[in-house]
């Protein structure tokens, strides 16, 4: 397994809003990756997508290490670490006004060695499976914003909500609310599959067939996160952007 990972604040932000993690767990033959996009104001954006990040990675950590349960469900890890991650920074939301309001998207995931992984979302952040042998890719996350339920409603197409005056709003964050409820995943990656994390300073420029092509023309995880990369820079890039490849 091979695996890298970029961030980027862009051409036109000021400050970098997001986080992201590639953590190796030789012990239990995994690593955990995390992957953050803050809101609420230049400076509790990245406060909230830094705390996000952080409590999401400790809390799966610990219990993938655990003495006591040596065999946890790791679905149901995820899901307990976004909420204790939607706890702490719910909480640090209270505290001043400054940091009122803020939240963060978290997609991340427990890849396995073997090729299985596990993996949460809250956001738009998104996950992609993409295999460019096979001339296959699949966005597996599903975004939690209003253009997403528009075009759930049939209300707009794919390709309008791309572009729609609403296309950043989301539906539901980390520290939003006090109760979070993330989606949870299971695949397998089979000899030849990435698995790509990405903010949406990444997926509001690039379509899937893109990544698919990337994916083709670039067989190292590093090679390919710097070609979409410039593919952003080039399209003006006025978000930040964050990027984790797993490649098996």
């Amino acid at each position: 397994m091979r695996t890298f990972g970029l961030t980027d604040r862009g051409i036109e932000r000021t400050e970098n809003q997001d986080t992201f993690s590639v953590l190796q767990v030789p012990s239990r033959k995994c690593s955990i990756i995390a992957l953050c996009d803050g809101m609420g104001g230049q400076n509790s954006g990245y406060f909230a997508s830094e705390l996000a990040r952080r409590s999401f990675t400790d809390y799966v950590l610990a219990k993938l290490t655990s003495r006591i349960n040596k065999n946890p469900d790791v679905s149901e890890v995820l899901r307990l670490g976004c909420e204790e991650s939607n706890s702490v920074v719910f909480q640090y939301s209270s505290f001043t006004e400054e940091y009122n309001g803020m939240g963060s998207t978290l997609v991340g995931a427990v890849v396995y060695d073997s090729g299985k992984v596990f993996l949460a979302n809250v956001g738009d952040s998104r996950a992609y499976l993409i295999n460019a042998g096979k001339n296959e890719v699949r966005q597996i996350t599903k975004d939690h914003s209003l253009v997403e339920l528009y075009v759930d409603a049939g209300i707009l197409t794919r390709e309008q909500a791309r572009t729609h005056k609403n296309k950043n709003i989301i539906t539901r964050a980390i520290g939003e609310k006090q109760i979070v409820e993330p989606d949870l995943f299971e695949l397998s990656l089979r000899k030849g599959d990435l698995l790509l994390l990405c903010s949406d300073g990444v997926s509001n420029y690039i379509t899937d067939g893109e990544f698919l092509d990337c994916a083709e023309k670039c067989p190292e995880p590093e090679e390919l996160c710097a070609e979409l990369k410039r593919i952003v820079y080039s399209r003006g890039a006025n978000d930040n952007l964050t990027l984790i490849a797993v490649m098996k």
